[in-house]
């Protein structure tokens, strides 16, 4: 059974960030296990070849001595609502095991996310990293569950800063998009921020 997985998308034959996977790949193991992987991970995805117009998306999952990957083609999901749960949860890696995030966002429909509130800062939504608009500028949670490669990416070309974001001051900003490996700033929507649906205590 595989612990972790990597989610690629492979665009016009070629897997995006794929150097920044390919290090949390090595993270993810050396920071549980204490050991480098066996596996020749930049040779096994390099073997990877499709040529398709449309995108697609690569699931590795891997352990430290052995992987698998599945191949499928991906649909954007456009999404209607974002609900704010208040939760505690730990999700440093990729895990295969989801079942935790899972529950928060049981019997709840495709369109629909969850915003992660912790000690009463946002972090995370359980598919995406999520950056916020104010003015000119866009910023992601520095209190973030998971470092996404696509933030990673953004954070390094400066298109988007850091910042500690309350639940409470989400209003102070205008709008957000949701990004994630398959989803770049580009082709991620912008969605007004009143759309996150905070309960009401």
């Amino acid at each position: 059974m595989f612990l972790y997985f990597e989610t690629i998308a492979l665009i016009d034959g070629k897997l995006r960030n794929i150097d920044l996977h390919i290090d949390r790949m090595k993270r993810s193991i050396l920071f549980h296990h204490g050991i480098e992987m066996t596996w020749n991970v930049n040779l096994k995805l390099s073997c990877i070849k499709i040529n398709s117009k449309s995108k697609i998306r690569v699931k590795v999952m891997y352990g430290p001595e052995s992987y698998h990957i599945d191949i499928e083609s991906y649909k954007p999901v456009i999404l209607n609502q974002v609900i704010v749960k208040n939760s505690n949860l730990d999700y440093k890696c990729k895990y295969v095991d989801r079942s935790k995030l899972n529950e928060l966002n049981y019997n709840l429909p495709r369109d629909c996310e969850v915003l992660v509130v912790r000690n009463g800062y946002i972090t995370d939504c359980l598919k995406y990293n999520i950056i916020l608009k104010k003015s000119t500028e866009w910023y992601t949670p520095e209190t973030f569950l998971l470092d996404g490669t696509m933030r990673t990416f953004l954070l390094q070309s400066g298109l988007i800063k850091t910042a500690c974001i309350r639940i409470e001051d989400i209003h102070l900003y205008e709008s957000f998009k949701l990004i994630n490996a398959m989803n770049d700033f580009d082709e991620s929507p912008e969605y007004p921020i009143k759309m996150i649906q905070i309960a009401k205590s």
